[in-house]
């Protein structure tokens, strides 16, 4: 699953129930069903959950 295209397909930053999630080849692989989290995540942002000291070489 890739975001970048799954946001380019949906037009909207954060997929919702019944949504398609998608491969880098814009694939849909993924139906949306239930989201049961408590609020943002990962997916969202990605380069989020990376700290500054990780992605040194």
């Amino acid at each position: 699953m890739s975001m970048a295209p799954t946001r380019a397909t949906l037009l909207k930053l954060q997929p919702q129930r019944g949504d398609g999630l998608s491969t880098n080849r814009r694939r849909r692989i993924l139906t949306m069903t239930e989201d049961t989290s408590r609020g943002d995540h990962a997916r969202r942002w990605p380069h989020a959950t990376a700290s500054a000291t990780s992605c040194r070489a």
